[in-house]
């Protein structure tokens, strides 16, 4: 149910009332002067001060702390009497990176000592980097992993696939994914890396030494036109990330060439010879 707001009785003002059937403005004019349609100079026009302007002290006005003594110089921050102070007990010392000498209570001083931040992480760098300290960090991640045999690995595949995953959806996903993702094609792809001992075999670049190396398995007969020999072993051959992609590029333009029905079968010649070289 809506509920009618009563408007200002002034002509054309919607506004709605505030009392006296008027609105704010028409309001304060009838308070003021006794015409809620008086036009108000600018020498009638009064300046309020705002509150905080307002908030001194005047004559005659008794502060209402008269009378009671608040201790103000409270706190950690104060001495009190007797008490030392830190400079006085704190010792001179030198940092182990970068030798400058600062201050230190006896309490915070240990094996290594450091004046900021960025003195610990220089040292924690070259310390955690040792050799010693990463075949230590090798060793005990080896621990920790789980060696999975394969026929574990192809029960758990098994287990966890099709109908028997908890989020089955009715086949939803294409065929290539779905083999790309199986314990088969997972295990063709580890093969053909450790023939190919973990290289490329275009560029020669691996993994190790501080540098990363993302290696792709290439098939030599197309995963799409030859079905029977995706996960035969010596189809398969190891490339690295850009070398898997160059090769793709140049097969691309080498169809495109071969399809071509413009050009002569010399012209053809000439144009795989120079994308090949």
């Amino acid at each position: 149910m809506s509920i009618h707001k009563k408007g200002c009785l002034i002509d054309n003002c919607y506004k709605d009332y505030c009392a006296k059937n008027y609105c704010t403005m028409h309001y304060q004019r009838f308070r003021k002067f006794g015409d809620p349609l008086k036009i108000i100079l600018p020498h009638e026009r009064t300046f309020t001060k705002p509150y905080h302007l307002n908030s001194g002290f005047k004559k005659g006005h008794i502060p209402w702390l008269k009378g009671t003594h608040i201790q103000t110089n409270t706190g950690k921050t104060h001495f009190k009497k007797g008490r030392i102070s830190p400079n006085k007990t704190s010792i001179i010392i030198n940092c182990d990176i970068c030798r400058t000498k600062f201050r230190r209570k006896p309490s915070r001083i240990g094996k290594r000592n450091f004046c900021s931040n960025n003195c610990k992480k220089i040292w924690q760098k070259n310390y955690y980097n040792r050799p010693e300290m990463r075949q230590r960090f090798s060793e005990r991640e080896k621990k920790r992993k789980r060696i999975f045999t394969l026929e574990y690995r192809q029960k758990m595949s098994i287990r966890f696939s099709g109908k028997n995953h908890p989020q089955w959806k009715g086949g939803i996903t294409p065929i290539n994914k779905r083999i790309k993702n199986s314990f088969l094609y997972k295990e063709w792809r580890e093969k053909v890396f450790k023939r190919d001992d973990w290289t490329c075999q275009l560029c020669n670049k691996r993994s190790g030494k501080g540098e990363l190396v993302f290696l792709h398995p290439h098939h030599i007969y197309s995963f799409a036109k030859y079905p029977q020999l995706r996960l035969k072993a010596w189809n398969g051959i190891t490339l690295c990330k850009d070398c898997h992609l160059k090769l793709h590029k140049l097969l691309k333009t080498l169809s495109k060439i071969l399809f071509d029905r413009k050009l002569t079968k010399e012209e053809k010649c000439v144009l795989g010879q120079k994308l090949i070289l």
